[in-house]
């Protein structure tokens, strides 16, 4: 479930959305916290670990945000 919406939120920031926005709209869904509140939650670094996984692994199913390197 985290993997799906993180890449959404990703895309909708590339394109001018407000991280916090996301997080508090995705809670009207029943989702205890964002992608944005969780990745702060559990680090950075494990969030980048799980998110290069799924590129290597789903390569055609990852959306490759450009958000990622430039925060590393």
């Amino acid at each position: 479930m985290f993997f799906p919406y993180t890449q959404a939120g990703l895309l909708l920031v590339e394109h001018g959305a407000d991280v916090y926005q996301i997080d508090r709209v995705i809670t009207k869904f029943k989702i205890p916290m964002g992608p944005f509140r969780l990745v702060d939650l559990v680090g950075f670094g494990v969030a980048i670990a799980t998110g290069m996984q799924f590129i290597q692994n789903f390569p055609e199913r990852t959306y490759k945000s450009m958000l990622i390197p430039l925060l590393h």
